[in-house]
């Protein structure tokens, strides 16, 4: 076992243990020794972004990315990362990517229409809440926002329908 690997082992085991301040230095020394894991640039990226640091996550997860353009989990670390600092635009791109390598994900496929709404491109919006329902009928979150994109597309008694199947199958959530 490389230095680099037993690095990245430690800090696993920190990240696991909750300890991201520590986790984080060990990716770091890790990354020293060998700049190009993947594994540790992305869970870099995530323990910066849990610390509250999503503007310093972006550096080692757009490497991550450039370095390993089919490693799925980094470009939707990404994603969030991009999207927390407000670069919607850039996050869309990053959600985009991360689920054309990892389509079975229906929390990111309802973050991802999210998102687009916030774009204003409700089309485009709507076919990834239908994304995340095929994948989780039951998914509270992405029929909320599929009801919010019908309320816009002035479709309101759909709208009114939906936001009922959502909130039976969340009916304490504030969101909805």
């Amino acid at each position: 076992m490389t230095t680099a690997e037993a690095l990245f082992r430690e800090a696993l085991a920190l990240h696991q243990q909750g300890q991201l301040a520590a986790a984080a230095a060990r990716y770091e020394q890790a990354l020293l020794q060998e700049p190009t894991l993947a594994g540790a640039l992305n869970n870099l990226g995530a323990c910066r972004r849990a610390l509250g640091h999503s503007q310093a996550a972006i550096a080692p997860l757009q490497q991550a990315v450039a370095l390993h353009p089919d490693f799925g989990p980094a470009h939707l670390g990404l994603a969030q990362a991009l999207s927390d600092v407000g670069r919607l635009a850039e996050a869309a791109d990053a959600y985009a990517s991360a689920l054309s390598l990892m389509p079975t994900l229906a929390d990111a496929w309802s973050t991802y229409a999210a998102l687009l709404t916030r774009l204003g491109r409700l089309e485009a919006a709507e076919n990834a809440c239908r994304r995340a329902l095929a994948l989780r009928p039951d998914h509270a979150e992405a029929l909320s926002n599929l009801g919010n994109i019908e309320k816009e597309l002035g479709r309101f008694q759909q709208a009114v329908a939906t936001q009922r199947r959502a909130l039976a199958r969340k009916p304490a959530s504030p969101e909805i």
